[in-house]
């Protein structure tokens, strides 16, 4: 690997797509596809997400299949009077919207029954969200269709559509909803610093590296494989090669793996030191309660994240009564409910599910509003 690869990366807000290739030139290449090269870490960790996603509707009682072209689509589409399905729709493009489409169907017979699935697949995504990639949606129904979308807050404050839900309910009692490999190149963009990704500890490909400090002492590798025995059960790599200690150590910061742990000989004790990816903590463990330590720091560092991010996100959320709109905020609006102006194209307009109480004049005419909704712009990054 060329070492000049490790250079720190330049978090630059306004140049975000070019950021993001920049996290993504890590580790070796695997091959170039459109002139842009991915490494086997975008592969192993995109496949991790995948499987997370997919058994998160499993639980849900969906069947699971890929699709690959619209002829098998259409099949499931006429099973699904008895069934509930979901499907990765795949082709060969990368690092855009299509790289994989995760879309599900189902049919009800009655209308109720239909907006009950629509509630369930709404909180199992957002569940999805908050447990594996620890980011929050901002998540809302269509001011006039029946349509529902979530989306993601990026570092410069643009709101990107990660995923959509609509419902036929006129004829059919379909329920249909897609999400989009967008949700997880916005987790990469969210969850990452100027040392390189920081990744969850549900969706890296490994979850623990163990780096020998000195390793030319007597029983330090020993020391590295009583580690890895100890920790049963984790993916554990031990990298015993011959690049230095500082050059390791930043390559797996760049990688974003949640947790090192440094193991060294020291006037002949061991010594172990476990360092956390997301704060960059060191503490030193004993090697008894080392897996039972990772097992808890792991669950806090989880809702840390998730919190750090929320509260971006809320930072970025103003409401409005008689004040201007901010086109660089999410703006929550009061609206009486009625066709009272005219929809702006380069704007998103959502009805949260939550609502505010309280009694306000409507924004744009001035009755009383019945409801708040969300006014953002529209992000054009994927």
């Amino acid at each position: 690997m060329d070492k000049k690869r490790l250079e720190p990366l330049v978090y630059c807000k306004q140049e975000i797509k070019e950021y993001l290739f920049e996290v993504l030139r890590k580790g070796e290449y695997l091959y170039e596809d459109e002139g842009i090269a991915f490494s086997c870490d975008y592969f192993n960790l995109l496949e991790k997400v995948k499987c997370e996603l997919k058994s998160y509707f499993e639980k849900m009682n969906y069947k699971f299949t890929y699709v690959y072209d619209d002829s098998q689509k259409q099949v499931l589409l006429n099973k699904a009077n008895e069934n509930k399905y979901c499907f990765f729709r795949m082709n060969n493009k990368y690092l855009n919207s299509s790289t994989f489409t995760f879309e599900g169907v189902v049919k009800h017979e009655t209308e109720y029954l239909a907006k009950g699935e629509i509630f369930s697949i709404m909180d199992i995504v957002e569940k999805f969200s908050n447990e594996v990639l620890n980011i929050p949606l901002l998540s809302g129904k269509d001011l006039y269709k029946e349509e529902y979308r979530w989306y993601v807050m990026l570092p410069n404050n643009e709101m990107q559509k990660v995923g959509q839900l609509s419902y036929d309910f006129e004829k059919t009692h379909n329920v249909k909803f897609t999400i989009d490999c967008s949700l997880f190149i916005a987790m990469l963009l969210v969850n990452c610093d100027d040392k390189g990704l920081v990744l969850t500890s549900k969706i890296s490909p490994v979850d623990v590296v163990i780096l020998p400090k000195n390793k030319a002492k007597p029983g330090t590798i020993e020391l590295c494989e009583k580690v890895k025995k100890s920790l049963d059960g984790y993916n554990v790599l031990v990298d015993d090669s011959e690049e230095t200690f500082g050059y390791k150590s930043s390559l797996y910061d760049l990688k974003g793996v949640p947790f090192k742990v440094i193991a060294s000989m020291s006037e002949g004790n061991e010594k172990v030191v476990l360092c956390t990816r997301f704060n960059q903590e060191k503490e030193e463990i004993e090697l008894e309660k080392l897996k039972r330590f990772i097992e808890v720091k792991r669950i806090k560092t989880n809702r840390l994240m998730l919190k750090n991010n929320r509260v971006n996100l809320d930072k970025n959320i103003v409401q409005l009564r008689n004040e201007l709109v901010d086109s660089n905020m999410v703006n929550v609006i009061p609206w009486c409910g009625e066709n009272c102006f005219e929809m702006d194209s380069n704007y998103d307009y959502l009805i949260p599910f939550h609502q505010l109480l309280s009694s306000v004049p409507c924004y744009y005419c001035g009755k009383l509003n019945k409801k708040f909704i969300y006014f953002f712009k529209k992000s054009q990054i994927f």
